[in-house]
């Protein structure tokens, strides 16, 4: 079990009438209370103004975001040993309800001097004792001292017991749901940007052709291969003779000679494939899996798609460019040459696209290979410079599933270790989660701990904690 953890904030406070700290700063007894009455006396008024409620203030600042905006206050109830048991049943009720009413109106009235209390409340737990404990005082007394005590002499020693007694560390509210959470899928990839020179563009094309004739598991992307080659024969008899013919003339024109002279291939450097969970608070945590074979896999689709849409933002630039040229004045001498291979590159960007947007179209290889979340960031990068790291959601975030039971989740091509623990502040919400390898059957098990660990009640006693070995169940469906 989880132990509750005492606040390290100090609780500072002067002696005063009829308010007793005890129990390690754990609590105060507001004590004292007229025979028969539940009203505050003023020195309890006073204490709970300027000592409590602003410490509950300092404690709320140090907790910095509350999860619910609730804090509850637990408050003991009791009554000397006069009178009727069940009156002072009542009794006690009523002198929470009234200490707590103190406690709740000073709170609303300083909150607004931390950003952080004045978004939340204090509500009151109460636990009305009446005259259970003073009434045990009170025989074992006369049994020791082998006498009956008129009620007159037990009001006045048993002032202690007309009483309430309050938590001085407030916690936070913990509700079923704090132990609730989502999950979802990432590929997260750093990119790099290889800058291939005229003279080596014919070989990284060539060598892209290769790839996509060569390598059976990217057979969805085969059909790229001619359009590859295409591209390589037009660079090599069209382009090239145009800049060669052209010669000064379009090497003095720096912004088309530098969009036909250049190609940067964008090529993902590393990959991860992540699962990321988070709790009900949204407070999360993500895990990176080993699983090589898998990783290799993904990367190389990657990296033939992201040459591929490099290829295509080639051929985006080198239209531009020839629309330039063709209307530059000082190259009206080479108009016809630059129609003939702006009409080539025209029309293999064309056939690019059709084949692009079969392949990652509802049903296309790309789509069900990746997911439609990175597909799309694919398709977005064909239009502007990624960025150095991109993180891509493979899926929604999952229904939400609790760490108390065993199931399992099927994740076929992951292996490999995988953990991570978080905290909160002060109220010191643990969540720790461990991932062994995936089994024979393809399954990840898992080894879950949640600690939701509170400060100390009066009681003593820790909000709750809750522990969990088993596998992870989610409907497949949500990972598409």
């Amino acid at each position: 079990m989880a132990k509750g953890i005492v606040t390290k904030i100090p609780f500072h406070y002067l002696p005063t009438p009829d308010c007793k700290v005890a129990d390690g700063d754990a609590n105060v007894r507001f004590e004292n209370f007229a025979v028969g009455s539940s009203a505050p006396r003023k020195y309890h008024v006073n204490f709970i103004g300027n000592f409590l409620v602003p410490h509950y203030i300092k404690l709320i600042d140090a907790m910095g975001a509350p999860a619910h905006n609730t804090f509850k206050v637990p408050a003991i109830g009791q009554a000397s040993a006069t009178g009727d048991v069940n009156k002072n049943k009542a009794l006690s009720a009523a002198r929470i309800e009234a200490i707590g009413a103190v406690i709740v109106a000073e709170f609303e009235k300083q909150k607004r001097r931390s950003a952080v209390a004045a978004q939340c409340q204090i509500v009151i737990a109460p636990d009305a004792w009446g005259d259970t404990e003073s009434r045990k005082q009170r025989k074992l007394a006369e049994d020791s001292q082998k006498t009956q005590f008129s009620d007159q002499v037990v009001e006045v020693g048993q002032k202690h017991c007309r009483s309430v007694i309050t938590a001085i560390n407030a916690y936070d509210e913990i509700d079923p749901g704090d132990i609730l959470y989502q999950c979802r899928e990432l590929y997260e990839v750093d990119f790099e940007v290889k800058r291939v020179p005229e003279n080596l563009l014919e070989q990284t094309l060539e060598n892209l052709g290769t790839s996509l004739g060569t390598a059976g598991k990217l057979a969805g992307l085969g059909v790229f291969k001619v359009i590859v080659w295409r591209l390589q024969k037009a660079y090599k008899y069209q382009i090239k003779n145009l800049l060669k013919n052209a010669g000064k003339l379009i090497e003095d024109i720096p912004e088309i000679k530098i969009l036909l002279f250049v190609v940067d291939f964008v090529i993902p450097e590393d990959i991860s494939l992540l699962f990321e969970f988070r709790d009900n608070r949204k407070k999360s945590a993500s895990y990176a899996f080993v699983g090589k074979i898998h990783k290799k896999n993904t990367s190389d689709l990657l990296t033939i798609l992201m040459y591929l849409l490099s290829v295509r933002r080639y051929l985006q630039k080198a239209v531009k460019a020839l629309r330039m040229a063709l209307a530059h004045p000082r190259l009206a001498p080479f108009r016809q040459e630059i129609q003939v291979v702006l009409t080539e590159v025209l029309a293999i960007e064309a056939e690019f696209d059709r084949q692009f947007a079969s392949v990652t179209g509802p049903n296309g290889f790309v789509r069900k290979t990746l997911g439609s979340a990175v597909t799309d960031t694919l398709i977005s990068l064909m239009q502007k410079d990624p960025p150095d790291h991109v993180r891509i959601p493979v899926s929604a975030w999952s229904p939400p599933f609790s760490l108390t039971g065993k199931s399992y989740y099927d994740v076929r091509s992951f292996s490999g270790p995988a953990r991570t623990t978080s905290w909160d502040l002060l109220f010191k919400t643990h969540v720790s989660l461990e991932f062994a390898g995936g089994d024979e059957h393809g399954y990840l098990g898992y080894a879950g701990t949640v600690d939701i660990v509170s400060d100390v009640s009066a009681q003593n006693q820790a909000l709750g904690i809750g522990i969990a070995n088993g596998r992870l169940q989610l409907s497949p469906a949500t990972f598409a």
